[in-house]
């Protein structure tokens, strides 16, 4: 589930994307172009309220200008398309997509072209905070003040599942 910057709200399922204007009262349903794949909806960030970036378990990245009417395929040298997580990590169409494993994927023109950076440890979360801040998680906690450019690793051993951002700043890290 996920909140547009409209403050509507959408639920991703495996087929569907479901989109409420008045909190979750009334729903509307469009397909998910992941479903044309065979694939599900992993994962979502919103550029604004009407483009968004979705992530997929096995087609790699799709971007929608629309609100959710057309889609285009985002993956272009994204090599095996799963995707975990994905953020926008900042207004210039730079994306970040971790898949799983000791390394993460940039574009810096919108999903158009991919490159793979290799990290020291195993990440399979990424999270961008309200500061701006984007960490990566997983075996270790990564984190970027500069957009996504460079990433440097906390001294400690995590091994969560799941991090969270509280309101009022503060991280949770799950392990499930």
């Amino acid at each position: 589930m996920a909140t547009s910057p409209d403050n509507s709200i959408s639920l991703f399922l495996y087929d569907k994307i479901y989109k409420s204007i008045d909190q979750g009262t009334t729903w509307t349903s469009t397909t998910s172009p992941a479903y044309d794949y065979g694939s599900s909806s992993t994962s979502v960030v919103f550029a604004s309220a009407s483009t968004y970036f979705l992530g997929t378990s096995g087609d790699g990245v799709f971007r929608t200008l629309n609100t959710g009417s057309t889609w285009e395929f985002k993956s272009n040298g994204l090599i095996g398309a799963n995707t975990s997580s994905i953020v926008v990590a900042n207004t210039t169409n730079r994306l970040l997509v971790v898949k799983g494993g000791r390394g993460y994927w940039t574009s810096t023109d919108g999903g158009n072209n991919w490159s793979i950076n290799v990290l020291s440890d195993f990440v399979n979360g990424l999270l961008k905070l309200s500061d701006g801040t984007i960490i990566m998680y997983g075996s270790r906690v990564f984190r970027s003040t500069d957009n996504g450019a460079t990433f440097s690793a906390s001294g400690s051993y995590y091994g969560h599942s799941k991090i969270v951002e509280a309101t009022n700043g503060d991280l949770y890290g799950f392990k499930y």
